[in-house]
């Protein structure tokens, strides 16, 4: 139990690291969008699953799209969420987050919305 306790702190560390980070994105606002298109703006989100391996991207409607995976990297999701908030113009609306065992790795559902 000693042995593992260095490692908890660690990874408690990172996730309070992280958590900020999302408080900081949210606080940020939202990048104008074009809008016009024949197909949906947030279809590059989804392109790829989105850089996030293990995930699922869907978008649900003209102005949210969801990420859903059962082992996903922290990182990636925290990447993928910059990414839609830069390229277009999008917030969390909702976030379901739980960690996994393993440092890093998280089971993840995350609703974007554009404002």
């Amino acid at each position: 139990m000693a042995a593992e306790l260095p490692r908890l702190r660690a990874s408690i560390d990172a996730l309070e690291r992280d958590a900020t980070e999302v408080r900081r994105l949210r606080a940020i606002p939202a990048a104008g969008v074009q809008s016009g298109s024949r197909t949906s703006p947030l279809a590059s989100l989804a392109t790829n699953g989105g850089g996030v391996s293990g995930a699922q991207i869907t978008v649900l409607d003209e102005r949210r799209a969801r990420l859903a995976g059962d082992d996903v990297s922290f990182s990636s999701v925290m990447e993928w969420i910059r990414n839609a908030q830069a390229s277009h113009g999008m917030r969390v609306e909702s976030a379901r987050l739980q960690a996994l065992p393993a440092p890093g790795r998280v089971r993840a559902e995350i609703v974007l919305a554009r404002t």
